[in-house]
C-alpha cells in the first residue's frame, strides 16, 4: 500500500504529478492555445510520457520490496530526463540562432530538397524548429523543458538513492 510519509514515494509521486502537468499544459497551449509544435517539441515531449507510465511501475515495485528495481527505474528515468534536458538546450539555441537545426526543421534544407519537397508541402505548413511561438521572462517553452527536465532528473536520483531503503 502507498506510504505517503514515504520519501521515495512522495518524491516518485512528485515526478509523476510535474511530468503531467507539463504533458497537460503542452497540449493546453497546442489545443486551447493554438500553439503548434515543432518536430523537436514533440520529441521533448517524449520523456514526460515515459515518466507517466514508468513512476506507477516504480511504485510498485517499490512497494513490492523490489528495492534495487525500483532504484534501477529512477536511475533510468534520471537518464532519460538528463537526455532531454540537453535536447531542450539544443532546441532552445536553435531559438536563439546560436546553430542551425534539423533540416526538415528549421528551414536549412538544402535548395535541391526543398524544390523537391515545394509540391507535397503545398497543404502542410510545418512549424519551423527555430520560431518562438511563445516567451516568458524571456525563456521559451524549449528552454523550460529543459529547465523542467534538469529538476526531474535531479529529483529522479534523489529518489533513486532513497528508494534503497524503506523508511
Amino acid at each position: 500500500m502507498l506510504n505517503l510519509s514515504n520519501r521515495a514515494e512522495l518524491l516518485m509521486g512528485l515526478i509523476f504529478m510535474i511530468s503531467l502537468a507539463l504533458i497537460l499544459g503542452a497540449l493546453g497551449f497546442q489545443h486551447l492555445g493554438g500553439l503548434a509544435p515543432c518536430d523537436l517539441c514533440y520529441k521533448q515531449r517524449w520523456v514526460y510520457y515515459v515518466a507517466i507510465a514508468a513512476v506507477p511501475v516504480g511504485l510498485f515495485l517499490y512497494d513490492r520490496d523490489f528495492l534495487k528495481a525500483s532504484k534501477l527505474l529512477m536511475f533510468v528515468l534520471a537518464a532519460a530526463f538528463f537526455a532531454n534536458m540537453i535536447l531542450g538546450i539544443y532546441h532552445a539555441g536553435v531559438e536563439w540562432e546560436f546553430w542551425s537545426g534539423p533540416q526538415g526543421c528549421s528551414g536549412s534544407a538544402p535548395l535541391d530538397a526543398t524544390i523537391d519537397l515545394f509540391e507535397s508541402l503545398k497543404s502542410v505548413k510545418p512549424v519551423a524548429c527555430n520560431e518562438v511561438q511563445w516567451r516568458f521572462l524571456g525563456i521559451s517553452m524549449a528552454g523550460y523543458s529543459a529547465l523542467a527536465s534538469l529538476f526531474l532528473a535531479i529529483i529522479s536520483v534523489y529518489t533513486s538513492q532513497a528508494a534503497t531503503a524503506k523508511n
